[in-house]
C-alpha cells in the first residue's frame, strides 16, 4: 500500500479548489447550488459553509504523477480537477443508486435536492443529442475546465 503524505494531499487540495470553484460557478444555478453543497461550500440553508469536501487523494496523485514525469504540477491542474469532478460525480450517483442518505456526516445531494435533480443531470450526460440551454451551459463548463473549447448549440 502506498502512503500519500497529508501535506501533499493538502497542497493538492489548495491548488485545485480555486479551479473547481471557478468551474462550478459557471454552471446553471440549480447545478451550482447542489454541487457546491456536495463539495461542502454550502450548507442545507444554501449559505456559504466550509465543510471538508473529501480527501482529494486522486488530484494529489495526478499532480504527483505529473511531477514524477518532470511536468510542472501547475500544468496538470485541469487534469487533477477533472479527475476530482468525475470521482465526486460517481459518489453522488452511487449515493442515489444505493439510497444512501448521509455522506460526510450530512445529507447526501440526492436527499437534500431530490433524486429528480440528479436524474436530470445524469440524463444530460447520457443523452448527447438532447439540446437545452442548461445542458449546453453545463457541458461547456465541463469541457472548458479541461482546457478545451467547444461550440455547444443552445
Amino acid at each position: 500500500m502506498t502512503f500519500v503524505a497529508p501535506d501533499t494531499v493538502e497542497y493538492a487540495r489548495e491548488l485545485i479548489m480555486p479551479m473547481l470553484r471557478e468551474m462550478v460557478n459557471r454552471l446553471a444555478s440549480g447545478s451550482r447550488l447542489a454541487i457546491s453543497y456536495h463539495f461542502g461550500w454550502r450548507d442545507e440553508e444554501r449559505c456559504p459553509a466550509n465543510v471538508n469536501g473529501g480527501k482529494a487523494i486522486r488530484p494529489a496523485l495526478t499532480l504527483l504523477g505529473a511531477e514524477a514525469c518532470g511536468v510542472d504540477p501547475q500544468m496538470a491542474l485541469p487534469a487533477a480537477a477533472a479527475v476530482e469532478l468525475v470521482h465526486e460525480f460517481s459518489l453522488v450517483h452511487d449515493d442515489l443508486m444505493d439510497r444512501d442518505a448521509p455522506r460526510r456526516h450530512r445529507a447526501t445531494v440526492w436527499a437534500e435536492y431530490s433524486s429528480a435533480w440528479h436524474a436530470t443531470r445524469v440524463r444530460c450526460c447520457l443523452r448527447p443529442g438532447e439540446r437545452t440551454p442548461e445542458r449546453a451551459r453545463d457541458l461547456r463548463s465541463l469541457v472548458e475546465l479541461g482546457g478545451c473549447r467547444m461550440d455547444v448549440a443552445g
